[in-house]
């Protein structure tokens, strides 16, 4: 009698266990799902944010080329046109400059604004800061169409990137080679306006935009080299939390 009561009792037990066990793997199961869910959803978080990040770099885009554009007009048009006595013609407004081409260089002029900083007028037909200088008619058209591709390519860099780090200095570079492109198509050169020196050392001149594309590629430097390596370091953190409580869960099951 003894054997049968026992008999009855070993499967119940068995059924409890293997109850137990299956509401653990439930239970773990729901914890994962939870924690992918959550994952997923800032993911899509991040993703919709980007959107908005796109959005914002394209403004910047424009905005940037804009004021650059306006700083060239101001310091043409209405800053040396007035004093400089080669210069032919009454001043234009900003539209009709911006809009007209082709149109003639400015003739060279300097004016000193303070001891280490001098407003100048100086073409530059190479790329930023002079560089690949060349008096060929074709050369304006090849760094324009160059300086284009590559505006291009980094457009498609920033419109991929999830990441606002990343999307404002490629916003910044864009803007400075737009800028000075509508440079070359307009005049066949970029103008340069800015001359810092100290005594005799003068540094290159420069304009607005090449200063977008310098603090851009630095910035983009500092981005990949620094600030990527943080990302990878916190999605790595991200993906532990993930896969270590499975690890736990199991270690779990085993001990019981």
């Amino acid at each position: 009698m003894a054997g049968f009561f026992y008999g009855l009792c070993v499967p119940i037990t068995e059924q409890k266990k293997q109850c137990g066990v299956g509401q653990k793997n439930q239970k773990k199961h729901m914890t994962l799902s939870a924690r992918r869910a959550k994952i997923q959803d800032s993911k899509a978080t991040t993703k919709d944010f980007s959107h908005v990040q796109k959005l914002y770099a394209i403004l910047l885009i424009l905005t940037l080329a804009l004021v650059d554009q306006v700083s060239k007009w101001w310091v043409i048009e209405v800053f040396f046109r007035p004093r400089v006595f080669e210069a032919d013609g009454a001043s234009k407004g900003f539209m009709e400059w911006l809009t007209t081409w082709p149109q003639d260089k400015f003739p060279p002029a300097r004016f000193e604004w303070f001891e280490n900083l001098n407003v100048v007028m100086v073409w530059n037909e190479g790329i930023s800061f002079g560089m690949l200088s060349s008096d060929h008619a074709f050369m304006p058209m090849v760094l324009s169409v160059s300086a284009l591709l590559l505006a291009l390519g980094l457009f498609i860099w920033l419109w991929r990137t999830p990441h606002m780090t990343t999307a404002l200095p490629l916003a910044m570079v864009i803007s400075g080679a737009l800028a000075n492109i509508w440079d070359r198509i307009r005049f066949g050169a970029v103008a340069d306006f800015i001359d810092f020196h100290v005594k005799d050392w003068h540094y290159p001149a420069f304009n607005l935009a090449d200063s977008c594309i310098v603090v851009g590629v630095l910035w983009l430097a500092f981005d990949g080299m620094v600030l990527e390596a943080r990302r990878m370091a916190k999605s790595e953190e991200e993906l532990a939390k993930e896969v270590i409580p499975d690890h736990i869960d199991e270690n779990k099951e085993g001990s019981n």
